[in-house]
């Protein structure tokens, strides 16, 4: 019971650090008007669509993340597509707990100029954002993901070479090697 009762202390305690930084934020002038810390929750999708649907898109999370994890381990090694599909699994990731967990998603982050606001969001949701920008400037420039394009003749000339079997055993003194380059037929 110790432990239950640490667990309570602590969130109390974290409760009220977040209470003094939201405060402090919102009594000073540089971000009073433009970000403030506000208590929201999300039961639906992005900018609160289909809301009292926290279920449902706690379970088109699981499939997401697990879409995510399954095409990067297929995918070639590249630090681009590690960075924006590790941003969109800790967004999904997040999200899901908080779904999971609480049956809404707590949204905090309330961003705009006077009464001109922004939909709050959360960090989880921004680093969804960024990836979905950072994959949209990926099609756009496909050689951020797929690393520097090869010429057509070197690139043909290759593919050539690869689909060539070697041989299985070495050709003796006098019999032609139907592998050596060298050789014109």
């Amino acid at each position: 019971m110790a432990s239950l009762k640490d667990a309570e202390q602590f969130a109390d305690d974290l409760a009220g650090l977040v209470d003094n930084l939201r405060k402090e934020l919102q009594n000073s002038a540089s971000f009073d008007n433009l970000v403030r810390i506000v208590f929201g929750q999300n039961t639906g999708a992005l900018f609160g669509l289909f809301q009292d649907n926290a279920a449902m898109f706690g379970l088109v999370s699981i499939v997401v993340i697990g879409l995510i994890v399954a095409y990067h381990a297929r995918a070639a090694v590249n630090p681009y597509l590690t960075v924006t599909l590790g941003l969109l699994l800790g967004g999904a990731v997040g999200n899901m707990l908080d779904r999971i967990r609480l049956g809404y998603v707590v949204d905090f982050v309330d961003a705009g100029i006077g009464t001109l606001r922004f939909y709050t969001f959360n960090v989880a949701d921004s680093a969804i954002s960024l990836s979905i920008l950072l994959l949209f400037i990926a099609a756009l420039r496909p050689s951020l993901v797929e690393g520097t394009q090869r010429s057509g003749a070197t690139a043909s000339a290759s593919a050539a070479a690869l689909a060539r079997p070697k041989p299985t055993t070495p050709y003796q003194e006098g019999v032609e090697d139907p592998w050596d380059e060298d050789v014109e037929r």
